[in-house]
């Protein structure tokens, strides 16, 4: 009887143990998976992790290393480059009594030659001395279908300022801001101050210029330094051509930005 229950007693320890067993081996088991799995997710956040670094943004849609680093411009594109003034609009004169109108002809027929080296078609909303009205120039852009539209022009100011400026929509988009940032950064490579980039219009910032508000394209209103300024004039005698590869080239920057 004693043998009876002795037996009993190391047959009910033995199931003990061996669901003690039992239990350490499922516990060891599941820290095995869970160590697995870490591992697993961790090796899974540093590929995309990596995979992160290779992806760049601009105005909000993803490109490609390739889009952002390349240096010509590999798709068909259309720029609209609109020289102000023409006409019985003449806009005064620089110091060496050369026409406001003739200077802005004659940068934008320049611009428009080094983008077309560059492989893009250019349209000028003039190109004689004729007069054009502002919704005629909007016309232009906008049948052009073009991607982008630079106005350029020159500031008249009866003091000591001097340097290059760019005005864009009062809504400040972002790629109006891009545009303008890369002009105006190829324009100081050539020694000339950037003044930065301005919103609406010189009488209020909640005001817009026709070619800013109206057209369907990225715009700007660059505006090549004062006619008062001898050092903003060398951008339209001894360094015009500099300045229109300048313009063509911040221009060109933008575009391959885009996926151009």
């Amino acid at each position: 009887m004693k043998d009876q229950k002795k037996t009993q007693k190391d047959n009910q320890k033995s199931y003990r143990y061996d669901k003690i067993f039992g239990l350490l081996t499922l516990i060891s088991l599941l820290v095995l998976v869970l160590m697995v799995y870490l591992d697993y997710g961790s090796n899974i956040s540093s590929y995309a992790n990596d995979e992160l670094k290779n992806v760049t943004f601009s105005s909000g849609d993803v490109a490609s290393d390739e889009v952002a680093t390349g240096t010509e411009i590999t798709k068909e594109v259309t720029v609209v480059v609109d020289p102000q003034l023409g006409g019985s609009s003449n806009g005064g004169t620089s110091l060496d009594g050369t026409l406001l109108k003739n200077q802005n002809l004659e940068m934008a027929q320049l611009v428009k030659e080094k983008l077309e080296a560059k492989g893009v078609t250019v349209v000028l909303t003039r190109d004689s001395d004729k007069t054009v009205s502002d919704s005629d120039r909007v016309a232009t852009a906008n049948e052009s279908d073009a991607a982008v539209v630079v106005s350029l022009g020159r500031n008249v100011y009866n003091g000591k300022a001097s340097g290059v400026e760019s005005w864009i929509y009062s809504g400040e988009p972002i790629e109006a801001i891009e545009l303008s940032n890369s002009i105006l950064e190829e324009i100081a490579n050539e020694g000339f101050t950037s003044r930065g980039i301005k919103a609406g219009t010189e009488k209020s910032s909640e005001s817009d210029y026709a070619i800013n508000s109206q057209v369907k394209s990225t715009s700007c209103i660059i505006l090549l330094g004062f006619l008062d300024s001898e050092k903003d004039n060398e951008m339209f005698t001894t360094k015009e051509d500099a300045t229109a590869q300048a313009i063509a080239d911040g221009i060109a920057s933008y575009l391959i930005s885009q996926g151009y």
